[in-house]
């Protein structure tokens, strides 16, 4: 006569049979690996990304879009683009707007904005008497100040 499992057959106080061990297959271990490697690879990430980038200053370009210059009631609206090329936030961003033409005194528009978030870009525009492209444009940041 062989021995059989005394656990066998039995059952719990309310009727159940008692729940057997479930081994692990091959399957749930290359899974539980993959999802390990994946969990560790992003935090790691996350982690060296916040240690070693400690960001760019703002960089603020001014570039016009003189392909689309307007004529209304105030003169001439030259949209324009700023961006901030740098990672960090720029605050009342000053941008001034020269046009000089010969035999004229130089016409100066000037505007400010008050968040350039690193990476963003913001449209606006200025308004001048003569056509911006009669003359020489320059379009600069002159300042702002660091949040």
């Amino acid at each position: 006569m062989s021995e059989q499992d005394p656990s066998r057959g039995a059952t719990t106080p309310r009727g159940e049979r008692p729940k057997e061990r479930h081994e692990r297959t091959v399957a749930e271990w290359t899974t539980l690996g993959i999802s390990f490697t994946i969990l560790v690879a992003v935090v790691g990430s996350v982690l060296f990304l916040w240690r070693t980038n400690e960001g760019r200053a703002p960089i603020i370009t001014v570039e016009a879009n003189t392909a689309e210059v307007r004529r209304d009631a105030s003169g001439y609206v030259l949209p324009i683009r700023i961006r901030n090329r740098g990672d960090l936030t720029a605050q009342d961003v000053v941008i001034t707007a020269e046009l000089s033409a010969e035999g004229a005194p130089p016409e100066i528009a000037e505007l400010t904005i008050d968040f350039l978030a690193g990476g963003e870009t913001s449209e606006a525009s200025v308004v001048f008497t003569r056509p911006p492209t009669d003359g020489d444009l320059e379009l600069r940041a002159r300042g702002f100040r660091h949040p």
